[in-house]
């Protein structure tokens, strides 16, 4: 990093480390833990309880969408004296600040090494400030997610490939940047898109040569297939269940509008989307008359994969957590411009009346802007709400959310677990004797802090289908209104077949359900998750990944009989199987 602050931190420094500080000081006083935060923690627990990686023990069925967050912080849970849910808000705010800390260095080398930096140049922390403006950045830099370890993987990866201008070096040089740029699939799956432009970007930028072309992609490579390797084995699907469940393949272009004009409406967006346009548009015109290609193919890269990730936001809906899902597009976009160098003349033109608006902005945004409860389309600030509603205001620790209705109803399951009493809950609240292989299993609408209190040994099945695999491969459905993107209840009955003791009043639904649960790809699957991982069924598990994934369960039970199983309703399972159907 010897090139990218010559001479080290000088007092000219100081306005972007008093940003940082800010941002760092904000996002650790708004300190918080999500009910989905919870989902990863009751995974670590079951991993630490020696179930695997799983959300339910005995069923392997991925539900963390971020693998490497995930183990993030499995890994020092398994150590320290420490709950992992503070661990994860620990490790959050670290990765957020470091990310803040890293695009500032990343920017400088950017503009060092395309010679967009004079000696006497002033650095302007205007793409940092947008960190602090918007308090989604300080309110997700917690929370439980992995939005922090996105921003510090992309803030990285500029980071490397700005040293990368001007140096000539073959694309495999250094070792660790193509295996870095790589992991994005591992961060998020949608964090692919800006493994392939980052990757695009390297090998323009690089001294061409078909091995080094061969080394950063089979370095980049290596990791994220791997691990997809091990998905398809452990889990019989080839993308985590959470993305099946919210259906990211669908269009759903006017929730996504309003998702993206809510969040640019109450931050008055337009004012540092101007005034970073136009700093933008001036170091463009710099590098092209400059001759600067490298920096400017990196420039493109990144600032093109942020506009793609945002027309994929828009067109699946974005999401119910206001702002949070295009955080790391506005986080790419303002990589190249965390911190400007100008020049001081330049301060007394335009330049400064930038630089005093964007402050102005700021302040306003970060330091006056209420937060709203709702904001449509069943959008809302989820922080706002949990901190509120817990009595103890706080939602680090487990037993703080007591007294909240999602800690009682787990908290209510573990107490008859711990009574030994055996039954089925659906959704609703009706309770049914359970199916002979279960003790307890336990259905809501939410899967977060519920799981967590009630415990590892209850089977909690969300009605969303999010830790579901056989509700995660139904259609959302075209006759009710979307309330909430990617949240939307699944018919009962499939959960009635799995789970509850079969009885002679079981409507035709049900009973269909049944049937079905012993047909062809859908009995495939569950024996894939289910059955002991025995090394021919890991392998038979990657082979069938690919259609198991693509497997579409229709909503009614009847429709899917028809459809998935043959005339005896039995296809594709054991002969004692079919003769037990029947």
């Amino acid at each position: 990093m010897g090139d990218t602050v010559k001479g080290g931190f000088t007092p000219r420094h100081g306005l972007v480390a008093a940003v940082v500080l800010m941002f760092g000081w904000v996002a650790w006083n708004r300190r918080w833990m999500t009910d989905d935060g919870y989902i990863n923690i009751r995974v670590v627990e079951q991993w630490l309880a020696g179930n695997g990686a799983v959300f339910n023990a005995g069923e392997r069925v991925e539900v963390a969408t971020s693998t490497l967050w995930l183990w993030l912080i499995a890994l020092p849970s398994a150590v320290l004296p420490v709950e992992p849910s503070v661990i994860a808000v620990v490790l959050g705010w670290i990765c957020a600040v470091s990310a803040a800390v890293v695009a500032a260095l990343g920017s400088l080398r950017f503009a060092r090494r395309a010679g967009l930096e004079a000696a006497s140049s002033f650095p302007l922390p205007l793409g940092l400030l947008v960190m602090v403006g918007i308090t989604q950045f300080s309110d997700f830099a917690t929370s439980g997610l992995e939005n922090g370890l996105t921003w510090l993987w992309m803030a990285v990866c500029f980071f490397g490939l700005a040293g990368h201008i001007g140096s000539e070096a073959p694309a495999h040089r250094p070792l660790w940047l193509p295996v870095v740029l790589g992991l994005g699939w591992l961060v998020r799956p949608d964090a692919a898109l800006y493994s392939a432009a980052f990757l695009c970007a390297l090998i323009v930028m690089s001294r061409w040569s078909w091995r080094g072309l061969a080394a950063s992609l089979g370095l980049a490579a290596v990791l994220p297939v791997a691990y997809q390797v091990f998905r398809m084995g452990y889990y019989a699907t080839a993308v985590p269940n959470t993305a099946l469940a919210k259906n990211a393949d669908g269009s759903l272009w006017s929730f996504g509008l309003n998702y993206l004009w809510g969040l640019v409406r109450h931050y008055a967006l337009v004012v540092p989307i101007a005034i970073l346009l136009l700093a933008l548009v001036v170091r463009v015109a710099r590098l092209v008359r400059d001759g600067r290609w490298q920096a400017f193919w990196l420039l493109g890269a990144t600032i093109g994969a942020a506009l793609l990730h945002v027309v994929y936001i828009t067109k699946v809906g974005g999401d119910f957590m206001f702002g949070r899902f295009l955080l790391a597009p506005i986080f790419a976009m303002i990589l190249p411009l965390a911190v400007i160098p100008i020049r001081a003349e330049e301060l007394r033109s335009w330049v400064g009346v930038g630089t005093s608006t964007m402050l102005v902005w700021t302040f306003y945004a970060g330091g006056t802007v209420q937060a709203q409860r709702f904001h449509g389309h069943g959008v809302q600030d989820e922080r706002f709400i949990y901190t509120g509603w817990v009595p103890s205001g706080s939602t680090l620790r487990p037993w703080e959310w007591a007294g909240f209705s999602f800690y009682e109803h787990g908290f209510a399951v573990a107490k008859d677990r711990d009574r030994g009493e055996r039954y089925f809950q659906e959704a609703d609240g009706r309770r049914v004797p359970v199916a002979d292989g279960y003790d307890l299993v336990y259905t809501h609408n939410v899967m977060g802090i519920v799981s967590v209190v009630a415990g590892t040994e209850v089977i909690v099945i969300d009605n969303l289908g999010l830790a579901d695999p056989l509700a995660a491969r139904m259609p959302l459905p075209t006759d009710k209104r979307v309330e909430r993107v990617g949240h939307m209840g699944h018919p009962a009955e499939f959960r009635i077949a799995r789970y509850a003791a079969p009885t002679p009043d079981d409507s035709p639904q049900v009973q269909a359900a049944r049937r079905v649960l012993e047909c062809g790809d859908v009995a495939r699957l569950q024996r894939g998750i289910s059955d002991p991982l025995t090394p021919r069924l890991f392998w038979s598990n990657v082979v069938e990944a690919p259609r198991l994934t693509t497997l579409q369960i229709p909503r009614d039970p009847i429709a899917a009989e028809e459809q998935l199983c043959d005339s005896d309703g039995v296809e594709g399972v054991s002969i004692d199987a079919k003769e037990h159907a029947r």
